[in-house]
């Protein structure tokens, strides 16, 4: 346990560093960074013409991932949260976009969203945080927490394929493979609500498998397991009612 909660602030420290040298990592110099395992599976399914939306996490270097859609030729946009301070928020997206990808804030993200994967455009989503406002419940490493609709919201309005992708460092520090699944199966039963939690479950099996993994490159610090006030009231009204979702059956 100690080795892992030592080797979690390492992998920090080390994203911290791979944002500083993105720029440093076009051509020879990413091809020399970063292995990339599975991008048929993206390819193929930008084919279809209906975009696609990249399954992440907070696990390895996931700034250098975002930046690694340039160097592979990709319309990358990236969902991100805002810090809370403007000045920050206006550095970062500055700092990201000039690594070749562009941003979304969350807040406005739904349409912004639906007509980029119009485009054929790949839309990246970090899906293992804690929602704020509305979500849906899942089982997270057994336990029930509240996660972000996002990414079946977006792919079951669009139609837009989602391809699990995820970088992990490797035994070299400075070494990196990025890897694309192949698209998960939604589910569609024609009850949207239902589709929206139950693929949001499998999008969470994804992501547990991963950090079962790479334990000491997820990001442990986060408030994952924390359920917002929003999703507790609902949780206690479906007590009330005797109704109660997969997660908490």
């Amino acid at each position: 346990m100690r080795r892992t909660v030592l080797r979690t602030f390492m992998n920090m420290g080390l994203n911290v560093v791979d944002f500083c040298r993105v720029p440093w990592l076009h051509g020879k110099g990413f091809r020399n960074c970063v292995r990339v395992e599975g991008y048929e599976n993206l390819a193929e399914a930008l084919k279809k013409g209906k975009g696609a939306v990249l399954l992440t996490a907070h696990l390895g270097s996931w700034e250098l991932m975002a930046a690694a859609g340039a160097p592979l030729g990709l319309s990358l946009f990236a969902i991100v949260s805002s810090t809370g301070d403007p000045l920050v928020d206006r550095f970062m997206k500055r700092m990201r976009e000039s690594r070749g990808y562009r941003t979304l804030p969350k807040h406005r993200a739904v349409y912004s969203v639906v007509s980029r994967l119009k485009q054929n455009a790949v839309v990246g989503i970090l899906a293992d945080v804690s929602p704020r406002h509305d979500g849906v419940l899942v089982r997270f490493f057994g336990k029930v927490v509240g996660a972000t609709k996002g990414p079946a919201v977006f792919a079951l309005r669009s139609d837009a394929p989602v391809i699990p992708t995820f970088i992990v460092r490797l035994a070299q520090p400075a070494r990196h493979k990025i890897i694309f699944e192949k698209p998960v199966e939604l589910v569609k039963t024609g009850d949207r609500e239902t589709d929206i939690a139950e693929s949001t479950q499998r999008f969470h099996a994804i992501i547990e498998r991963y950090v079962r993994r790479y334990p000491d490159q997820w990001l442990w610090m986060q408030k994952r397991w924390k359920i917002r006030r929003a999703l507790r009231r609902k949780i206690e009204q479906l007590q009330q009612t005797g109704s109660s979702p997969s997660p908490l059956g």
